[in-house]
């Protein structure tokens, strides 16, 4: 399941392109994790289907990533322009730290998870989506906690510059 997040994540950094909706990449994220879900056994729904009624966000509860400026957590993350304003975050994703369109120059993480949270699962089953999830192959998973990967992309005018990979190749 590393294996498939961080090939998951790696694409999703690949992702970093101007002209994309941050918002747009924060769904796909959900779609491709849900997706990896499914392959293993946890998900009996669809990724779709765990989108749609909030299932997703009991395994992927925070946003993508955020951008990075000169504060580790940049305050422009909702900036409609430079002139002010904001872009509201897509319904159902709260904590969403970035809803912009990537531009050349802007520097953001692409930081996907999975985890197996007990609070969070337990308001899948509140929420009469209990059926949607293989609670034997969560109990397997339950143990590590999770997965979360990240890395620092910069949006160029063309192919995607992560920072992080070259960084730790060693």
């Amino acid at each position: 399941m590393i294996d498939a997040v961080d090939a998951a994540q790696q694409a999703m950094c690949a992702g970093v392109r101007a002209g994309v909706d941050y918002r747009q990449l924060h769904v796909d994220a959900h779609l491709s994790l849900m997706g990896i879900l499914k392959d293993f056994g946890v998900l009996k729904a669809s990724p779709e289907a765990a989108l749609a009624t909030g299932v997703s966000a009991a395994f992927f509860p925070h946003g993508l990533g955020h951008p990075i400026g000169l504060q580790v957590h940049d305050v422009a993350g909702f900036a409609a322009s430079d002139r002010g304003g904001t872009i509201a975050r897509p319904s159902g994703h709260p904590y969403l730290r970035m809803t912009r369109v990537l531009e050349p120059g802007m520097v953001v993480t692409i930081e996907p998870g999975l985890y197996f949270i007990d609070m969070l699962l337990d308001e899948v089953k509140k929420n009469g989506h209990a059926d949607s999830v293989d609670w034997a192959r969560v109990d397997a998973f339950r143990p590590y906690g999770g997965i979360r990967i990240e890395d620092e992309v910069l949006c160029t005018d063309g192919v995607a510059d992560n920072l992080t990979r070259p960084a730790f190749a060693a």
